[in-house]
């Protein structure tokens, strides 16, 4: 029903209405009013008034308690599973830092500059170990410190990161560390091992460093040539990134981030005064405040729960057996490394806590999205219901969607290579791999040029300089994959300086290859369009004017315009058959060329006369070449060349070619027709069929292009306008199912020769 309809329908009700009987109604009107004061004094009104009004408002009572319960239950069910959801992710983020850090360390471990250095520890093979590890440092940005110590404690490289770059301490500068735990507790494991210390703060000369600066060390002891311990890998982790990625994780929460130690003091928490607790000798802790949640954390290594202190959704980390996972992952992909618990008392619980009042709120909320309905009949709120059911199904479900939408994470990335200073390879990512099929441990140490298409070499000490002189270049570079096939990328190039010299460089790149078939798609289908469009144009052309000629002769002769016996109706007549023998030539070249693009096209080869054959195609464009002024002339060797093939097929090469050339070739110009037998390929025997003109000639530029069907050259030198532009395709089409080759060899002012190969034998 329209709005116009719904809008008028109530008008003609009340017409009708209006309409009926004087006095119909008025009887009824009064009656009802009058009886309003009986009914009101009446006991019976009042005891039916009870027994309807109590069941319904018992109904709406027990339906205020029992959606009150659902609304809770809901709210609860829905605030509980998104921040299940977001802990887990969280967790999975946490999971994949730390495996970015057991990343690092096995790649500073095993470079080569550290592995030199530790056969051979002079002076000189430090310098490369003190250039990568500040190079990394720069890169990484996520360790405050990178140290090479020796057995003995002393610190043989250190470098520093501070305000976002990385800093070469001398030598001079460079302290003992034997005294530190971390260190004495890291030298004891055996050589590969991956130590983890605490997560506390860093202490700079027995006091807490301001501002505050959390600190995790990741140690590896590095082994000699004879498997003994030689030196230690000691790497300070920002612990404020890990600190930053709880509360991006968290961020969604109705409630309060928590990251706690095994002790139970807050690492994270609403209260910043809380936090790191044990730093500063206080003694109030996660389990203090909320005793019940502690204990249900000690009871399962994650879970949910709701407690005085509202709810509670935890899981916990332990990041000594996270740490030996991940290095157990490594060593099965590469070099192996052995790991063993170190710190093992450090155990962290990453949770969420929303307080009871910010549940109370969430259920208020909820609530007053219902309340008008408890002041409603009881028959309009059963009618609502279903549809705020709906609304709130609706709402739950979008919220679950929104929630799982903001859990999933982007696991694709760029590929990423790192480079010396020499342009030689460093590392490269996961990405990098995936794309080109080379592993890292294989491309380690080899120039960059070699995963560059040899196509685009010639061109690498352009993109050099200019990153050299610019810091940075972006552009498409063709790289090889491992089977050899090249791909396009999109390529960006960064210098890495330090303290202006270039001690390497960075190179991203994104695989482009479906944009570049999008774009050469898009492309061939408006030159598709294009060249069908001007088809159509030529063929509207080439059809009409036969047409319009034969019903402009008939309808003369049909009406006797010139009486009964008009000697002209015969010439008319001729017209009509000229141009019905024109239209039925075009309709056969599209179907012939349909036929051959189908590949039904059949042949039918028989020995041929081909003398006789090139003499019927000139007799044919005889009239053509005598009213252009144009010479003809047939040159054939004696004895002339025996051909097999099919004879309307060669007949239909020989008119189009000798056709073209007439059309393209101005007054006093001469075509040249040459047949011969010439050797063809594995000693078998072919006939070469030329057609030579010294007409205008074809741009290089357009020959491929006029090959095609529907395309013509410029017809601003031809004799004839129009043509339908399927000749040459029409030739090429036939050409190539007698297995032969068709040349043009043109240049614009020096006329065309065009060149056929056929099997003597087809």
């Amino acid at each position: 029903m329209s709005v116009a309809e719904q809008a008028a329908r109530p008008r003609d009700r009340a017409v009708t209405e209006t309409a009926a009987p004087a006095g119909h109604w008025r009887p009824r009107v009064q009656a009802w009013v009058g009886d309003w004061p009986r009914a009101l004094a009446a006991r019976a009104f009042w005891g039916r008034f009870v027994r309807l009004a109590v069941p319904l408002l018992l109904g709406l009572l027990t339906v205020f308690v029992s959606l009150e319960l659902a609304l809770r239950q809901d709210t609860l069910a829905d605030i509980a599973e998104g921040e299940s959801l977001r802990v887990g992710a969280t967790s999975q983020r946490l999971t994949r830092d730390f495996h970015a850090i057991v990343s690092d360390i096995n790649v500073l471990a095993r470079s080569p500059a550290v592995t030199a250095y530790l056969a051979e520890p002079t002076a000189a093979r430090r310098t490369p170990v003190e250039a990568f590890f500040t190079l990394f440092s720069a890169q990484r940005g996520l360790y405050d410190q990178i140290r090479l110590i020796d057995s003995g404690g002393e610190e043989l490289v250190r470098v520093d990161h501070a305000r976002g770059a990385a800093r070469l301490v001398p030598q001079e500068d460079l302290q003992n560390k034997a005294q530190r735990y971390y260190v004495r507790d890291a030298l004891e494991l055996p050589p590969g091992s991956i130590y983890l210390s605490r997560f506390d703060l860093n202490v700079e000369h027995g006091e807490v460093e301001r501002p505050l600066k959390p600190m995790i060390r990741f140690a590896m002891p590095l082994a000699d040539q004879n498997g003994r311990t030689a030196a230690l890998l000691v790497m300070n982790y920002y612990g404020a990134f890990l600190l930053d990625t709880v509360r991006e994780s968290l961020a969604g929460t109705p409630g309060h981030a928590l990251l706690l130690n095994r002790a139970g003091f807050w690492l994270e928490g609403p209260d910043a005064r809380e936090r790191w607790g044990f730093m500063f000798d206080r003694d109030r802790t996660f389990g203090d405040a909320h005793p019940d949640l502690w204990t249900e954390i000690g009871r399962a290594p994650h879970g949910q729960v709701r407690g005085d202190g509202g709810l509670l959704t935890w899981t916990t980390v332990d990041p000594v057996a996270l740490t030996r996972m991940l290095a157990a992952d490594a060593s099965r992909q590469s070099t192996a490394f052995g790991t063993r618990s170190a710190g093992a008392a450090e155990r962290w619980t990453l949770a969420t806590l929303v307080p009871a009042d910010v549940l109370a709120t969430r259920f208020a909320a909820r609530r007053t999205h219902y309340g008008a309905l408890f002041v409603v009949l009881p028959s309009v709120i059963l009618a609502l219901s279903l549809v705020l059911a709906y609304a709130r199904w609706h709402e739950h479900e979008m919220r679950r969607a929104v929630d799982r939408a903001a859990t999933v994470m982007d696991v694709t990335g760029d590929g990423v290579i790192i480079l010396d200073a020499g342009r030689r390879i460093l590392s490269v990512n996961p990405a990098f791999t995936r794309a080109l099929g080379w592993p890292a441990a294989e491309v380690v140490g080899r120039p960059c040029a070699s995963f560059v298409a040899p196509a685009d070499r010639p061109v690498l000490d352009v993109i050099w300089q200019r990153v050299e002189s610019e810091g940075s270049w972006t552009g498409e570079v063709w790289r090889p994959r491992r089977d050899g096939r090249p791909f396009p990328t999109r390529t960006t190039v960064s210098a890495v300086r330090l303290d202006g010299r270039t001690t390497g460089f960075v190179v991203i790149f994104a695989d482009i290859t479906d944009e570049k078939e999008r774009d050469m798609a898009r492309l061939k289908a408006e030159e598709d369009s294009r060249a069908k469009t001007r088809f159509l144009a030529s063929m509207s052309h080439e059809l009409r004017t036969p047409l319009n000629s034969i019903i402009g002769f008939s309808d003369i002769i049909a009406t006797r315009l010139f009486g009964d016996r008009s000697e002209r109706y015969a010439a008319y007549g001729g017209y009509i058959r000229e141009s019905g023998e024109h239209l039925l030539a075009l309709i056969n070249d599209i179907l012939d060329i349909s036929k051959i693009e189908a590949g039904k096209l059949e042949l039918d080869p028989r020995p041929l006369d081909l003398p006789a054959l090139l003499a019927d195609g000139l007799r044919l464009v005889a009239p053509q070449a005598e009213a252009a002024h144009v010479a003809v002339r047939l040159d054939l060797p004696e004895p002339a060349p025996a051909l097999t093939a099919d004879e309307r097929a060669i007949k239909q090469i020989i008119v189009n070619l000798l056709s073209n050339a007439v059309r393209f070739t101005p007054a006093d110009g001469r075509v040249t027709v040459q047949a011969a037998a010439v050797p063809g390929a594995a000693g078998r025997r072919q006939v070469e069929i030329s057609v030579a003109d010294t007409g205008v000639g074809i741009p290089f530029d357009q020959i491929e292009r006029i090959l095609q069907p529907f395309e013509q050259a410029d017809n601003r030198y031809a004799h004839a306008p129009g043509g339908s532009g399927l000749g040459l395709a029409l030739v090429k089409g036939l050409v190539d199912l007698h297995d032969g080759t068709l040349e043009i060899a043109s240049a614009p002012g020096r006329g065309t020769e065009v060149t056929i190969r056929l099997p003597a034998t087809s």
